[in-house]
């Protein structure tokens, strides 16, 4: 029996200082947590995580939910089995009655999307999301819920509509449902199916959860940015939703960490402050609200595999999309999407090695810098964990040899930065000038004077000492 937890966050170190000022604003915590996990370099598990960050995390106010951001339901490539293990440990460390996972894929062609992708939306497709509900709920040992997820494209003719798709899929894996309410409206602002239509099809006592946030808009399309402040709409629309659920346990406002600046704190409450009125039009009964079946009788036209690897190939610059049907090639949201990715790869370059990327950016100008990254995805496939994607970057940085003064040195002292907060082992970085005039600038934003006292210097780096990188707003910065 799930029990009822009431209204909550997504978590992100931003918003500690209102959790502290407010905790009665939230009843519930949601944990994501692989953007605590760091990836390790050795040893018998594959992730290090701090005790230090899971004991903030055990403090935090509320009870406390395991939403998984790296093991997503919808595709026919596996999640990495290591995570399981780790999310089951989160599970049980943190008490949480079941676990959420998004009904997307994040793999395909052997390598990782960089984005959460649509699942192919056929019979086919619903038995790859069901194999994969039960293979997750097999592991971890709790419920599941699925998390209703974004799509761009356009409906092809051979598809369940969106909602009976989450239907199929629920009912053949016996799972929960996370209705994800932006992420529908998302979909339908950008021409796929009502929210109300959607709805209609879902078996209404499977949603124990309900996820809201703010978009924007951008080329002609409305984002899933969580970039602050709910629609007006959108909240309308919910509080039609809300009263037809009956098994709701849940409803978390998420925002991600780099907007809570632009956005503000004072935002965050009000948001939370909508969701507990939201909440109190919850059904408290159940209601006979038949849901819809209705299946495509059209024959499928593409395999979810073959789906996966044309559209990944789409969206990342380096795959041969060619083989891609026309219909796919020609989608609007292609280029939309790709941006999309690319401004989250380059999110991690920065969270990880943000005195390098300053460097370049100060010494090329953001243009020329853009266009090196772009080089750089155009040859690399995207990496899930950002320790691998900043390492592939640095490496990369090294094969061109560029001429930039003390490039080099700052590189080397970010890596060693980053793999000591991987494994906790102390590194000395050794400098032939000066680094401190250097570091400072860059940390400060400014291009300092190049020519630094030469001599033999170096900096010591300690699994505690390691400010750059350790604190929990970078680690979050790598996956999120």
């Amino acid at each position: 029996m799930i029990p009822e937890l009431g209204v909550g966050i997504s978590y992100c170190a931003g918003l500690d200082p209102l959790l502290a000022a407010q905790p009665d604003l939230f009843p519930v915590v949601e944990i994501e947590p692989q953007t605590f996990w760091v990836k390790s370099r050795e040893g018998k598990s594959p992730f290090r995580v701090y005790p230090e960050v899971i004991q903030h995390l055990l403090d935090l106010p509320g009870r406390k939910l395991i939403h998984s951001v790296a093991a997503p339901v919808g595709g026919t490539v596996p999640a990495d089995a290591a995570q399981f293990q780790m999310l089951r440990e989160m599970v049980q460390l943190f008490k949480a009655p079941y676990l959420s996972e998004h009904l997307s894929f994040n793999q395909a062609h052997g390598y990782h999307t960089g984005f959460f992708l649509p699942p192919r939306q056929t019979r086919s497709g619903v038995q790859v999301a069901a194999d994969a509900v039960r293979r997750l709920q097999d592991a971890i040992g709790v419920p599941i819920a699925i998390e209703t997820g974004v799509s761009y494209f356009k409906s092809l003719p051979d598809e369940m509509p969106d909602g009976a798709f989450v239907a199929e899929v629920a009912a053949k894996a016996q799972c929960g449902i996370l209705l994800d309410l932006h992420n529908v409206y998302t979909n339908a602002r950008n021409g796929r199916q009502s929210v109300t239509e959607f709805v209609r099809y879902l078996p209404l006592d499977q949603v124990w959860e309900v996820h809201m946030a703010g978009g924007m808009e951008r080329n002609g399309y409305y984002l899933d940015s969580h970039s602050g402040e709910m629609e007006t709409e959108l909240l309308e629309i919910s509080a039609q939703v809300i009263a037809q659920l009956p098994n709701l346990k849940a409803m978390i406002y998420e925002i991600f960490p780099s907007f809570i600046e632009t956005a503000g704190l004072d935002c965050v409450a009000r948001q939370m402050e909508s969701l507990h009125g939201l909440w109190e039009k919850r059904a408290t009964a159940p209601r006979a609200v038949p849901a819809l079946t209705v299946w495509s009788n059209a024959p499928e036209q593409i395999s979810p595999e073959d789906w996966e690897n044309n559209i990944a190939a789409l969206v990342n610059h380096h795959a041969d999309s060619s083989l891609a049907p026309k219909e796919l090639q020609l989608d609007p949201c292609i280029p939309v999407v790709r941006q999309l990715i690319e401004e989250f790869r380059a999110s991690m370059l920065v969270g990880l090695y943000p005195l390098s990327a300053r460097l370049l950016m100060l010494m090329m100008g953001k243009d020329i810098f853009r266009s090196l990254l772009e080089d750089f995805w155009s040859k690399h496939a995207p990496q899930q964990y950002a320790a691998v994607e900043v390492e592939q970057f640095g490496a990369y940085l090294r094969s061109i040899g560029l001429e930039i003064p003390s490039l080099a040195a700052v590189l080397n002292f970010e890596e060693a930065a980053m793999h000591t907060m991987m494994d906790g082992t102390a590194r000395t970085v050794s400098f032939d000038f000066d680094p401190l005039p250097l570091l400072r600038s860059l940390a400060e934003g400014t291009l300092p004077d190049m020519e630094s006292q030469l001599g033999d210097y170096a900096i010591t780096l300690t699994g505690e000492g390691v400010e750059l990188l350790s604190s929990l707003e970078k680690i979050q910065a790598g996956l999120h």
